[in-house]
């Protein structure tokens, strides 16, 4: 009875049903839409996938949980409930991107996932950039309101949003779906992509002249099985580009900056010379080694700046490895190799040691890491945000099946759900339950590519 009071609840907040017939959602790629990846080996076929009710149900809960109205009756939002810097920020141009992403490959489940599609893109068309119309703001506050300050775009955000609408352009097959996706990407050359064509710049905010912030990036902006579409649908040599100098400077950052484990940190510099650096460390060697390290770390990994693997750089294997995976990129698995081996040998094969920030260059050994970085399984404290992108990492070898059990089991049981969970002290928040829930789609080969 409390689960069907549940969803009554649900479909009377998003005006939807639950579920409906593929014939009669006018999609080409109705859920469940199954994709054979050519990143997965024969062995990992034999794996079986998240079921498909697992991922019916965590959309359920993601929907009712987060996919709210926006301040006009053609709007609708996915809003942001994170602590620290960004509570004070109704959504942001990554929410409403990562929405639009899962509404498209949710098509043929929800009969009205066209609707929603739509009602987020007209919230970033009216919450654009002041400097260009087709890039959306990135964040607005309680009121729907840009604020000067945060007029600029981000780059993140956009790319996901040209690729939702690409994704929309396959699913819906009508043509102002490929033209916003056009037009967003022009956008994206013109002012999220430096002049040399190498570099990703964080968003419109940061130009040349501003020196050395123009030149620092995000490492989880690159997006490689997005731009393998771009390339593959525009035919502009840049997008391909992107990914070869990318590509050699992610694995020259992995060898430099965690040779014993991987991964990578949020943000490096990179002059015009390519030459990396990490960024100054000003968080202090007390708060380093404190036991309360891991307490509270939201509010560091942006200001300042950070050298550590946290809630930007977290997102790096999933997007590596969805490339990997949709169009068997080489220089992927080889960073995946060396994430998936890193990961394990740093939390000693355990997901209690997952944290919510790690220290991709940690020069102490796994057992006197273990003592001083914890984590309770139990409760979930591990992020989902954490958890999630590494699953999708661990699918891309046949080695990592264990592994890889282990963190699709704190992605998939009950525990981890939302608004029959209110108040558990630990539920997980906007950012996490919608990374997860993209890494569903992904683990259930749900997640498929518009030029295919």
């Amino acid at each position: 009875m409390k689960a069907i009071h549940f969803l009554l609840a649900c479909m009377a907040i998003t005006g939807t049903a639950i579920s409906q017939t593929t014939a009669d959602c006018g999609c080409t790629h109705p859920f469940p839409f199954k994709v054979a990846s050519p990143g997965i080996s024969k062995q990992l076929q034999d794996q079986p996938p998240v079921a498909d009710n697992v991922v019916t149900d965590a959309y359920n809960h993601w929907k009712c949980g987060y996919l709210k109205a926006g301040q006009l009756p053609d709007e609708l939002i996915v809003k942001n409930d994170e602590k620290g810097s960004q509570k004070d920020n109704i959504t942001t141009s990554e929410a409403i991107s990562y929405g639009m992403i899962i509404e498209a490959l949710m098509a043929g489940y929800d009969h009205d996932a066209r609707s929603k599609f739509d009602r987020l893109y007209n919230y970033a068309l009216h919450h654009s950039s002041k400097k260009n119309k087709f890039l959306m703001a990135w964040t607005q506050n309680k009121h729907f309101q840009t604020e000067d300050k945060n007029d600029d775009s981000a780059v993140d955000g956009d790319l996901d949003i040209a690729y939702a609408l690409l994704l929309a352009y396959k699913q819906w097959g009508e043509d102002h779906y490929r033209s916003a996706a056009d037009s967003t990407l022009a956008a994206i050359v013109a002012q999220e992509i430096d002049s040399t064509g190498a570099r990703i710049v964080r968003g419109n905010a940061s130009v040349p002249s501003d020196g050395y912030p123009y030149h620092v990036i995000r490492m989880s902006d690159f997006m490689p099985a997005e731009l393998h579409t771009f390339a593959q649908l525009t035919n502009w040599p840049i997008w391909d580009a992107l990914v070869e100098k990318n590509y050699a400077r992610y694995e020259r950052a992995q060898e430099m900056f965690s040779p014993a484990y991987g991964l990578f940190p949020d943000y490096i510099h990179v002059d015009d010379n390519d030459t990396l650096s990490l960024l100054p460390n000003s968080i202090s060697k007390k708060t380093r080694e404190g036991e309360g390290f891991n307490d509270g770390g939201r509010d560091r990994l942006d200001n300042p700046l950070g050298r550590f693997y946290g809630l930007n750089s977290c997102r790096v294997p999933w997007r590596i490895a969805t490339d990997y995976l949709l169009n068997g990129n080489g220089h992927a698995k080889g960073l995946l190799d060396r994430i998936n081996t890193g990961i394990r040998k740093y939390t000693l094969d355990s997901r209690c040691l997952l944290a919510l920030v790690m220290m991709p260059d940690d020069n102490k050994s796994p057992e006197e890491h273990s003592k001083r970085v914890k984590t309770d399984a139990d409760d979930h404290s591990a992020d989902l945000c954490i958890v999630g992108p590494l699953c999708i990492a661990a699918m891309t070898d046949p080695v990592q099946t264990e592994w890889r059990r282990q963190l699709q089991g704190l992605l998939t049981e009950d525990k981890a759900f939302l608004c029959e969970n209110n108040n558990k002290p630990n539920k997980p928040d906007y950012y996490s339950s919608t990374i997860r829930m993209i890494c569903l789609l992904l683990l259930s080969n749900h997640y498929w590519a518009p030029e295919n």
